[in-house]
């Protein structure tokens, strides 16, 4: 069996030396540095419990044993259903965000089938190479942050076209040993606290665009890659404030960065698609379809962690029996259950790639990724009319503990009489984290993975109009209407 402990990715963590910049100062440690340490509280969950829970863990034909789940291929449809309850029981265990193991899961199957297709078509010994860095990742039990997207520049050009080159990432030298490459992924969930970085292109290319079209593998640390953390409104509180006005003050940040390739060099054994500017699309989709599946099963659970904290909010201020509060709860858990559900349909209507490996439903997973935006911000309505104007107006741990104004606070903020002022602001805290006030969680569900608009275009491509206009016109005999 390949797995890590707790401690041994603490460890990890602790020797961890990121070239990573916050908040205008350079960070010399990931563990005792308070955004990044909330972090990976939150995934060393995932090694925590994988002795525990056999969700997290999974069979390996490369290793021929057991390894964690979020280094895995998915080689069986059984696969698919276990990272959707995986992911579907995690989230509620934090509330923040393990983007250094899920995004890099995702990227693996994207690689995984791709580089094989490559391989099949050109020649090329991509497949391998990714076969043995996975292999490596899988048996020392690797976290992973997978990188799609780019800073995309000028939306009108394509990548070739750019007034700035270097707005994708791109090969600019091939050596004999490796490749030269260059540009920045934005938004990498995770990226801070990886061990691994997985890099994809973000676009179909175009033959003029080959040079774009490049996946490889670097571990975190590697020269000429820096990082520039993310500063989303509610992170100052964690330089300023105490644990009272986090939120979710053990696990609660998203923990992305701007990671900038600066003439980084890769080693040909770590590169998995270098011009095959054909199959970059191929790459794409699997890893959106891939992500987006990720998602309806993250937010899920996310929505059930916003039901239990309506239901906590309800009775610390006494209407839990209130009709329409009940209905309300009732609500996020009937959208929840919605996103999910189209996330198992499209597993149980997956589809095998030409390696082996399971790739879900492309049409019910985008409807997953659409219902699950619309869930995450309906329940994040729901849980600020139950939670009340304190949400917007609660005072600071400062406050609390000011000896003017501290006894005023525990006086006028309680509600019930068995439940102090401090443990309702504690909640209301981590309500305003949950529905967005305090963190990135409305925009990051709506962008994380594609926009409505990217997952409605996949939907009208999978969808069959065409062949049910021709069954209404042949039930009513419209002969004299358009065909097409």
């Amino acid at each position: 069996m390949a797995f890590m402990t707790k401690n041994q990715y603490l460890k990890t963590m602790q020797e961890l030396k990121p070239n990573l910049y916050a908040f205008g100062k350079k960070v010399d440690n990931v563990m005792e540095f308070g955004l990044t340490r909330a972090n990976i509280n939150a995934v060393a969950l995932t090694y925590e419990h994988v002795a525990d829970r056999p969700v997290l863990r999974a069979h390996s034909d490369l290793t021929g044993g057991e390894i964690n789940r979020f280094t895995s291929v998915h080689m069986t449809q059984d696969d698919l259903f276990k990272r959707l309850e995986m992911m579907r029981w995690l989230t509620p265990q934090h509330g923040g965000c393990v983007g250094a193991r899920c995004v890099g899961c995702d990227g693996i199957q994207a690689v995984y089938a791709t580089s094989y297709d490559i391989d099949k078509a050109c020649g090329t010994h991509y497949h391998d190479n990714f076969k043995k860095w996975l292999r490596n990742v899988q048996e020392k039990d690797l976290s992973v942050a997978g990188m799609m997207t780019d800073i995309k520049g000028d939306r009108r050009c394509k990548p070739s076209q750019q007034p700035n080159p270097d707005a994708f990432v791109h090969v600019v030298e091939r050596r004999e040993d490796g490749i030269i490459v260059r540009g920045a992924k934005a938004h990498m969930s995770g990226a801070p606290v990886a061990h691994e970085f997985l890099v994809m292109p973000t676009e179909n290319m175009l033959e003029p665009d080959a040079d774009y079209a490049v996946s490889f593998a670097l571990p975190n640390g590697t020269e000429g890659v820096t990082q520039v953390f993310e500063a989303p409104a509610g992170n100052w509180r964690w330089i300023d404030g105490g644990d009272l006005d986090k939120g979710n003050f053990k696990y609660g940040i998203h923990g992305a960065s701007l990671v900038v390739f600066d003439n980084v060099f890769v080693p040909w054994e770590r590169v998995f698609m270098c011009g095959e500017w054909q199959r970059s699309g191929d790459m794409v989709l699997r890893f959106a379809d891939m992500h987006r599946f990720t998602f309806a099963s993250c937010k899920s659970g996310h929505c059930d962690l916003v039901a239990g904290t309506c239901s906590l909010a309800a009775e610390i201020i006494g209407v839990e029996k209130v009709s329409h509060v009940k209905d309300k709860i009732s609500e996020i858990i009937e959208m929840s259950e919605l996103c999910y559900g189209a996330a198992l349909a499209s597993a149980a209507l997956c589809q095998q790639t030409p390696c082996g490996s399971y790739m879900p439903n492309t049409l019910y997973v985008n409807l997953a990724k659409i219902q699950g935006i619309k869930s995450v911000y309906r329940a994040g309505e729901i849980c600020a009319e139950i939670a009340g104007g304190l949400v917007c107006t609660q005072p600071t741990q400062k406050d609390f503990d000011n000896p003017t104004t501290g006894p005023m606070l525990d006086k006028y903020l309680k509600a019930r009489g068995d439940i102090s002022a401090k443990d309702r602001i504690k909640l209301l805290r981590f309500a305003e984290y949950l529905m967005g006030q305090g963190s990135v969680i409305p925009a990051e569900s709506l962008l994380g993975g594609g926009t409505p608009a990217a997952c409605r275009v996949m939907v009208k491509a999978s969808s069959n109009v065409k062949y049910y206009r021709k069954c209404v016109q042949n039930i009513i005999d419209l002969d004299e209407f358009p065909k097409g």
